[in-house]
Parts: structure tokens; C-alpha cells; sequence
């Protein structure tokens, strides 16, 4: 816990207290909300972050009668016909926003992933386009662009000007 933490539980415990005292409970509830959330922080942005993966990866939504299907996120490689082999079967293989990603590990020598990045990078590091500088990707704290990578991101913004 961080001193700002702290700070802010002192507060709100402070608050809830003399928000009772005063009789105003809706006062008092949102004080001991507030420090709930604090206290479980981690937690829940651990919960927040596997909702966000899982409606990012959701493809088909049913509720009712009501129905949703998204198509599939990859770019097709028949717009791209001064393109490679290889480079076409790497757009058909990979998402616009694992290419996004890709372009912004090429920017740096060395780039430092957060948490929520490493499942796109992965996908990644299995196509052989990025590299890591630990045995495992998960305690990994610096990745880097390959050859190939390199080549594909080049291939892609020299064919699109």
C-alpha cells in the first residue's frame, strides 16, 4: 500500500464515522465503498482486466433475441497484392492490432510490456516476429522486434505510403 493509499483509507474511515455520527447513512455507505475499493484494489483491477480480455476476444453475443457476431479482426492480404509471400501470410495470420503493437515495439530498441499486453504478444513471439529477454514471456520486462518483424512492419509502411 502506497502512503497515498493510507491517506485516502484515514479519510474515508474519518468520513464514515462522522457521517453516522451525523445520521447520514448514503454518506457513510459511499465512505465504506471507497474504502473497500481501496483495499481491494488489486483485486479488482485483476477482475477488471480479464473482463476487458474476455469482451475483447468475444466473437458471438446472444441475449434473447438479440444477437451480435463480430467478424474476424485480421487484415486480408488480397489488398496487398505488392506484397511478399511471406508478408501476406503473416496479415492473414495476424490482427491489425497485434500489428499495431508490432509498429510500436519497432519505434524502440527495447520495449517494456505491461501485464495487459503480453497476451498479444505471444501471439507474437509464436510467429517469430518479437523476442524476449527472460525464459518465459510472463517475467519477461523487455521485448524486442525480430528481422522478420522488422521486415514486416518496414514491408507494410513502405507498400502503404
Amino acid at each position: 500500500m502506497t502512503f497515498k493509499d493510507i491517506l485516502a483509507i484515514i479519510i474515508l474511515i474519518s468520513f464514515a464515522a462522522y457521517s453516522t455520527w451525523k445520521g447520514m447513512q448514503t454518506v457513510a455507505s459511499v465512505a465504506i465503498a471507497g474504502f473497500i475499493l481501496i483495499i481491494y484494489k488489486s483485486q479488482i483491477l485483476i477482475l477488471r482486466n480479464i473482463i476487458v480480455n474476455l469482451v475483447k476476444s468475444t466473437k458471438q453475443a446472444k441475449l434473447g433475441s438479440f444477437e451480435l457476431q463480430i467478424g474476424d479482426k485480421t487484415i486480408e492480404s488480397s489488398r496487398f497484392q505488392n506484397f511478399s509471400t511471406l508478408t501476406q501470410i503473416l496479415l492473414t495470420t495476424t490482427s491489425s492490432e497485434e500489428i499495431g503493437v508490432l509498429a510500436e515495439i519497432a519505434k524502440t530498441d527495447k520495449f517494456e510490456p505491461k501485464e495487459a499486453l503480453k497476451i498479444k504478444l505471444r501471439a507474437l513471439r509464436d510467429k517469430g516476429l518479437i523476442n524476449h529477454n527472460n525464459t518465459s514471456l510472463e517475467n519477461a520486462n523487455e521485448v524486442w522486434i525480430t528481422e522478420t518483424g522488422r521486415n514486416l512492419i518496414n514491408e507494410i509502411l513502405n507498400t502503404t505510403r
